[in-house]
């Protein structure tokens, strides 16, 4: 009765071996080939080595009876990335992944843990899964980066996930225009023996902070005849790293004199270059040098409450003979 049972489980183990462990044919050139004797072949490499020669081949695998599939999430807290990012600074911002499968959590209990290994992951002992980790668009103003862009897991059985961490480094450099930026970031796993692999995406946002700079120039001028209007033209560049609204303000013009700024707000894309016309009429009886006190106020376009604002007080000489 004993042998019985043992042979039964023999037979059964048996037809499970040959059902999931695929067989392997060797050809060359549509040959098949057979190792003759004094003859050993490389099965991983395809090369048979004789006494004489080393001859190539090709395995040739069938299609597996049956797969399970691998899973990847990302649980990413990106409320540091709610307000814009000084230039020059760095956040780490926490990366939580899960990773699960669905294999079922008693797959072939019954048989010995070497075969049922060997039956899903093609080796005895089951190896580590690796998550590979990338951003696909890093901007060439920023430097970004995961700190462990190759993370090595157990493979779960269903009904248990994985948890990992990492942080994702975002540094934006002096160059960085203040205008929101998506990140692309995937996450990807081989196959392993029957466990598919899977590829996971998601994309985050962030903003490099606004620094607001402003370049003017306008040449000393000279008023001659004193009873006329003269108007001066003064260049506006912004230097800064984001579109941006100008507004200008006459600050207590000296006595007699009437002036006017035209237009008094402007705007300016990044690197552009505007004029403004203060328009000059003396006093009648007026001769000699003024100082005229102008101020502009530059700030984002579209504002953002909390961002930079740049406030530039300009001083312009005037001759007037």
């Amino acid at each position: 009765m004993v042998n019985n049972c043992v042979f039964r489980k023999g037979i059964i183990l048996g037809l499970i071996i040959l059902l999931f462990i695929t067989p392997v044919a060797f050809t060359i050139h549509g040959s098949s080939i057979q190792i003759k004797e004094n003859e050993t072949t490389n099965i991983l490499s395809g090369e048979i080595i004789s006494n004489d020669t080393k001859v190539l081949f090709e395995p040739i695998k069938r299609p597996p009876i049956f797969t399970f599939n691998s899973y990847i999430d990302f649980d990413i807290d990106t409320s540091v990335l709610n307000q814009p990012i000084p230039l020059g600074s760095t956040v780490r911002l926490p990366v939580f992944i899960k990773h699960w499968t669905d294999i079922p959590q008693h797959f072939l209990w019954f048989i010995p843990w070497p075969i049922r290994n060997f039956i899903l992951f093609h080796r005895i002992i089951p190896p580590l899964q690796t998550i590979h980790l990338e951003v696909t668009n890093i901007p060439d103003w920023a430097t970004i980066y995961f700190s462990d862009p190759e993370i090595h897991v157990e493979i779960p059985y269903q009904g248990t996930t994985i948890e990992v961490s990492t942080e994702l480094v975002i540094s934006p450099g002096e160059d960085a225009p203040s205008e929101r930026y998506r990140l692309n970031l995937k996450a990807f796993c081989d196959d392993v023996g029957r466990i598919n692999g899977y590829d996971y995406s998601c994309s985050i946002g962030f903003t490099p902070a606004y620094v607001p700079c402003l370049e003017i120039n306008a040449h000393q001028f000279t008023i001659t005849p004193r009873n006329q209007t003269t108007v001066i033209p003064i260049n506006i560049t912004n230097c800064g790293n984001k579109r941006t609204t100008v507004n200008g303000t006459i600050i207590e013009p000296p006595q007699g004199f009437q002036l006017t700024l035209i237009p008094e707000n402007i705007f300016l894309d990044i690197s552009e270059t505007r004029q403004v016309f203060l328009k000059v009429k003396p006093p009648s009886d007026y001769i000699g040098d003024e100082i005229f006190t102008l101020e502009f106020t530059a700030k984002s376009f579209p504002y953002q409450s909390g961002s930079a604002v740049l406030v530039i007080m300009y001083y312009l000489v005037v001759h007037v003979i």
